[in-house]
C-alpha cells in the first residue's frame, strides 16, 4: 500500500505541474511511471494467482490460435477472447502478457483523459483514477473485465460519431473477454439524450425519482435478479452472487454526498460540450446501479464500466461550477471520499491479504 500511495502522489503532483509550459510533458511522465509500476507487478491482486493458473492450464492444454471450436469450448459462455490472448502470449510468458495489457490499458486511460479533461484538471483526473478503489485498483484484480472496460472507452467515441458498426464490433470483442460487456450495447442509443435540457423543476423531479429508486429498487428487483443470475450463463460468476440476496444495509453520509454529486451532475449537464454531456449521461448510470449491487454484487461489476467515466466527468463538473465555495467544497468532498476509499480498500478483509504488499516480477523465483 505504501508504494502505491507514494507512486500515486508523485503521479498526481507531476500531473498538477503539467499545466506549466516548462513542464508540459510531466503528465506523460506521470503515466509512464504509473505504467511501469503496474506492468512489473507480481502476485498483486486477489485474482492474479488464478489468472496465472489459467495461463499455465491453457498453455499445457494443446490449444492453438486456429482451433476456434476448442477455444469456444474452453470458455463455453463465449469468453474465448481471453483464451486467445493466453495462447498468443504463450511463447513470451504470463509476465509479458500482463505487461503488454497494462501498457495498452494505461495508454487508453491516458488518451481518454487527454481528450476530455482540461489541462489544469489533469491532476484531479489522475487522482480519481489512482485512488478511487473502483478504477485502477480493482482493475488490477479483475484483468478480463478491466480490459473490456478500456475497450468500452474506445467504443464511446463511436457513440458520439454515430458509427454503429465499429461500436458493435468493439463491444462484441470486449464481450469475448468478459460477458458483462454485452450490457453496454444499448448505451449506443443514449446519444439521443445529448441535447436534453434540465431545468430546476425537472431536476427536483429526477432527484425524487432517484431517491425512490434507491430505496425501492432492491426489493422490487430482488427476485428478478435472483432468477436471472441463476441461469447457466452466469454459473461462472457464482462467486460474486451471495447465497441470499440482501437489501440496503448502511445509508449515511456517503448516500447524501452521492446525492449531492448526482444532483450537480444533472444540473450542470446542459452547460457541458456535447461529448462531455454524453459522458455525464453514461456516468450517471453508475449511480443507478448502486442500490442493485446491494442485492447482487455481480450487478455492481456492470457499474464499473460507467463509474470509470467519472475520472473525466468530475473535473469537467468542478470546472463548470461558478460559486467558489460550492466548487471548493464539492472538490474537497470528492477528494476525501476517494482517499478514504483508497485506505478502506487496502484494509478491507476482501482485499487486504492480496493487495497490501506490493511485489514485482523481479522477486519471482523464475520467469512465468
Amino acid at each position: 500500500m505504501i508504494q502505491t500511495l507514494i507512486i500515486g502522489l508523485i503521479c498526481v503532483f507531476l500531473a498538477y505541474f503539467s499545466k506549466n509550459r516548462n513542464n508540459k510533458y510531466s503528465f506523460e511522465c506521470a503515466f509512464i511511471l504509473l505504467t511501469c509500476f503496474l506492468a512489473i507487478r507480481y502476485d498483486w491482486g486477489n485474482d492474479y494467482h488464478d489468472y496465472l493458473l489459467i495461463f499455465k492450464e491453457i498453455g499445457s492444454s494443446g490449444l492453438n490460435l486456429f482451433d476456434w471450436s476448442s477455444l469456444k469450448d474452453y470458455y463455453s459462455n463465449g469468453e474465448f477472447g481471453w483464451a486467445f490472448l493466453n495462447i498468443l502470449f504463450k511463447p513470451f510468458g504470463f509476465f509479458a502478457m500482463v505487461a503488454v495489457l497494462t501498457i495498452f490499458e494505461q495508454f487508453v486511460i491516458y488518451k481518454f483523459i487527454k481528450k476530455h479533461v482540461p489541462i489544469k484538471w489533469y491532476w484531479l483526473a489522475l487522482l480519481l483514477y489512482i485512488f478511487g478503489p473502483s478504477h485502477m485498483l480493482i482493475g488490477l484484480s479483475m484483468m478480463r473485465q478491466y480490459l473490456a472496460m478500456t475497450l468500452y472507452l474506445i467504443a464511446i467515441d463511436f457513440i458520439y460519431s454515430k458509427k454503429f458498426i465499429p461500436f458493435i464490433l468493439i463491444i462484441l470483442l470486449a464481450s469475448t473477454m468478459h460477458l458483462s460487456a454485452l450490457i453496454l450495447l444499448p448505451t449506443y442509443f443514449l446519444r439521443y439524450l445529448i441535447n436534453i435540457k434540465i431545468n430546476k423543476k425537472t431536476l427536483v423531479t429526477l432527484t425524487l425519482l432517484y431517491v425512490i429508486w434507491f430505496f425501492y429498487a432492491p426489493s422490487f428487483f430482488s427476485n428478478i435478479l435472483s432468477n436471472i443470475l441463476s441461469l447457466p450463463l452466469f454459473h461462472a460468476y457464482e462467486y460474486y452472487v451471495p447465497a441470499k440476496l440482501t437489501g440496503l444495509e448502511n445509508i449515511g453520509l456517503g448516500f447524501l454526498f452521492n446525492n449531492v454529486v448526482l444532483i450537480t451532475l444533472l444540473y450542470k449537464l446542459s452547460v457541458q460540450s456535447a461529448k462531455i454531456r454524453l459522458l455525464f449521461i453514461l456516468s450517471i448510470i453508475s449511480f443507478l446501479i448502486v442500490p442493485l449491487q446491494t442485492i447482487a454484487p455481480l450487478v455492481g461489476r456492470i457499474g464499473y464500466y460507467f463509474g470509470l467515466l467519472t475520472i473525466v466527468c468530475y473535473p469537467s463538473l468542478i470546472q463548470s461550477i461558478k460559486n467558489k465555495y460550492y466548487k471548493n467544497g464539492l472538490l474537497l468532498g470528492i477528494i476525501l471520499v476517494n482517499i478514504k476509499g483508497f485506505f478502506d480498500f487496502f484494509y478491507s478483509e476482501i482485499w487486504y491479504n492480496d493487495f497490501l504488499i506490493y511485489k514485482t516480477i523481479f522477486g519471482a523465483h523464475h520467469w512465468m
